[in-house]
């Protein structure tokens, strides 16, 4: 069954759910772009992968990657999905 958000809070005992999506633009800097990716699960996953030296070359390689593909600041949008609603008693 496909169920939306909404749908699932109701089913859960909510009520009055109201949802909103948001995009919203990021404007972020390489060096701190890979530093939200290092403690991510796909970067946790490949850190436990790869000895510290290789580590430390991918990290490099990566940043340098984003650097001559995105002179400047990386930009991207995220959609947020919002719910509010209240417990029914």
């Amino acid at each position: 069954m496909n169920y939306s958000i909404a749908e699932s809070f109701q089913s859960a005992g909510f009520v009055d759910v109201k949802t909103d999506v948001k995009e919203y633009v990021i404007s972020i800097e390489a060096e701190a772009y890979v530093a939200t990716k290092i403690g991510s699960i796909e970067g946790t996953i490949v850190r436990n992968i790869l000895q510290n030296e290789e580590w430390k070359q991918f990290l490099n390689h990566l940043l340098l990657s984003l650097q001559q593909e995105f002179p400047g600041r990386i930009q991207y949008t995220r959609k947020v999905h919002f719910v509010s609603g209240r417990k029914s008693h």
